[in-house]
């Protein structure tokens, strides 16, 4: 597998804000392109955001 972008291929970048450019990256990449789909644990969650935003 090839890297078409400049970042190291081991970084995922994980930021629900790029569903907003699936089509894009769909027209560029096409089946090219991989998927992945994260799953967390629903506890872990929510202490990270208790802890970031202090709630």
């Amino acid at each position: 597998m090839r890297c078409v972008w400049p970042t190291p291929i081991a970084t995922l970048e994980v930021d629900n804000r790029l569903s907003w450019f699936l089509g894009r990256l769909d027209q560029t990449y096409g089946d090219r392109a991989y998927d992945v789909h994260l799953r967390r644990d629903d506890l872990s969650v929510a202490r990270s955001y208790r802890q970031r935003y202090g709630i």
